[in-house]
């Protein structure tokens, strides 16, 4: 049986308050409405989901893990409105069953116009990381998941500070476009074989947009051509292999790691699914995404 792990995004922007030519001031920021939101959502969202998480990895003794994309931008507004929940995610970090991921501090586009913007944004990050969480990224997720070939390349060289490559990989959008009969369900990794981090090839984990929205918007509808199918109990008649195949084949596979509690990559190939050894044991590892914390 294949598992799941599951990456969270969290994110909220800085909203900015009513400014006409009139004003003169540097201050830009609406900051009532950014604390209001903040602390809003955290009612709502960031505690009840991070406290259930947090229940899920006690309960099933670092079985269950998950791995979590947090803005510095919100990490910001969660110090100043909401620091309990800076609390919950450094008891996630604590458990040894959540990463975090990798990217740039005010969810930019950066990536895409200044490198040496990005490369202090991906920088700010990273220390943001390590100064509340104690922990050192290792996959890279950049900007709504914006991926070209040249950008692989520039992450995959980005040093630490010993001078080895930092990153083990990074999470891109699975588009059916670019895949065409490929499976977003295997590890890839960019034209030419970059090496990330340990000198083992750069991956490439795609999203599966598909189980992400079926958990995200159709957790719990009817049985229907995109949504999740019912208990087995409640259907009317035999369950064709199609059907069996519906949820395997909205998630994507790579390899088992039993040392990481996130979606690093083991090995991969390019444009190629993964090969696994048929004697193996061991069941492939089905990782998915799920929709952003906004």
């Amino acid at each position: 049986m294949a598992s799941i792990c599951y990456y969270f995004q969290v994110h909220q922007p800085h909203r900015l308050r009513r400014y006409s030519v009139f004003d003169n001031d540097p201050f830009y920021f609406d900051d009532a409405k950014n604390g209001e939101i903040c602390r809003k959502v955290a009612d709502k969202c960031y505690r009840p989901a991070t406290r259930m998480i947090l229940d899920l990895v006690r309960r099933h003794k670092g079985e269950f893990r998950v791995s979590y994309a947090i803005t510095g931008t919100v990490l910001d507004q969660m110090e100043r409105f909401c620091p309990d929940v800076i609390d919950l995610f450094r008891e996630l970090a604590k458990s040894g069953c959540c990463e975090f991921v990798g990217e740039t501090y005010f969810h930019s586009l950066s990536g895409l116009y200044n490198r040496e913007e990005f490369t202090e944004q991906v920088d700010m990050h990273t220390k943001k990381i390590q100064d509340l969480f104690g922990q050192t990224p290792e996959v890279f997720r950049n900007t709504e998941l914006i991926y070209n070939n040249d950008l692989a390349w520039f992450i995959a060289q980005m040093k630490d500070s010993t001078g080895n490559p930092r990153f083990r990989g990074m999470i891109c959008e699975g588009t059916d476009f670019h895949l065409g009969y490929r499976s977003p369900n295997f590890v890839y990794k960019p034209p030419g074989n970059p090496i990330g981090k340990d000198g083992k090839p750069f991956g490439l984990l795609l999203k599966n947009y598909r189980l992400s929205d079926d958990i995200a918007f159709r957790f719990s509808t009817a049985a229907g051509p995109n949504g999740p199918s019912p208990p087995r109990s409640s259907r009317s008649g035999p369950t064709t292999s199609t059907e069996r195949g519906s949820s395997v084949t909205s998630s994507w596979i790579t390899k088992p790691s039993a040392n990481t509690s996130g979606p690093t990559p083991e090995s991969s190939s390019s444009w190629r699914p993964c090969r696994r050894s048929s004697s193996t044991s061991t069941p492939a590892r089905t990782t998915s995404s799920h929709r952003p914390w906004h």
